[in-house]
This record gives structure tokens, C-alpha cells and sequence, in this order.
């Protein structure tokens, strides 16, 4: 059974600081595994490229959209045999790759879709009739 915690991932995540405003929350929140695998050749690797912020939006917090400003790295591969150089480190319990919101809210839309499976807008007065 998974917690509930503030953080997607707190084995992944660690918490930086909170930003709110009338209209939203931003949890800045930083990578906190110290190596990273290369996504082609599966070795670890310390040594760090470069850093850079993705924006992730996150479940809702009693109703409040909540923003995830998440600085994550890119690494070295050192792999003699491999061709990947640089590689961004992946944050699989967080955030697919490419991904611009957390993996419990796509998990929650999910549930919805699945749950909802079209019935509710079925009687919707614009609704095309066929």
C-alpha cells in the first residue's frame, strides 16, 4: 500500500522550498540520488554534466493546483562502449521521460477515464448524434 505524502517520490525527490499564491502551490524539490544509470548502457555514473529545471504539474492539494519545479541533472556516461555521452538522469517513480506531470496524476486521469468510460458526456446537449 502506497502513503500519501507531499512529495511523488520522497526516495527520489527531496524537498527544496514552497511557493504559493493565491492560484496555485510550487513545490521546488531537487534529485536526491547521488548516481545515475545511462539509459543506453545501464552503468552508474557520479560525474555531472549540467543541471536544468522541468515544470511538472502535480495532483491538486484540497482543491489548489499544484506546480513541481524539479532541478534535475545530466550526467557523463563513461562507458568506454557506449555511445550515449551525456544522459539526463530518469526519475521513474516520479516523472515519465518527457513527461510534463507527475506519474500519480497521469495515474489519476487514468482512473477517471476508466471509471467515467464515456457515459458522461453522453447526454451532453452538444453531443453529435450518429
Amino acid at each position: 500500500m502506497r502513503h500519501s505524502t507531499l512529495l511523488p517520490d520522497v526516495a527520489e525527490l527531496s524537498l527544496e522550498y514552497l511557493k504559493s499564491d493565491r492560484q496555485s502551490v510550487t513545490a521546488v524539490v531537487r534529485t536526491s540520488c547521488v548516481q545515475a544509470a545511462c539509459p543506453q548502457c545501464h552503468s552508474f555514473s557520479i560525474r555531472i554534466h549540467s543541471h536544468y529545471d522541468r515544470k511538472l504539474a502535480d495532483l491538486p492539494w484540497n482543491g489548489i493546483p499544484v506546480h513541481i519545479r524539479l532541478h534535475t541533472r545530466r550526467f557523463f556516461c563513461d562507458a568506454a562502449d557506449c555511445g550515449q555521452r551525456i544522459f539526463t538522469e530518469r526519475l521513474p517513480n516520479t516523472v515519465a521521460s518527457y513527461g510534463r506531470r507527475t506519474r500519480r496524476l497521469s495515474d489519476a486521469f487514468d482512473w477517471f477515464t476508466l471509471a467515467l468510460g464515456g457515459e458522461a458526456g453522453q447526454d451532453w446537449p452538444g453531443a453529435l448524434a450518429f
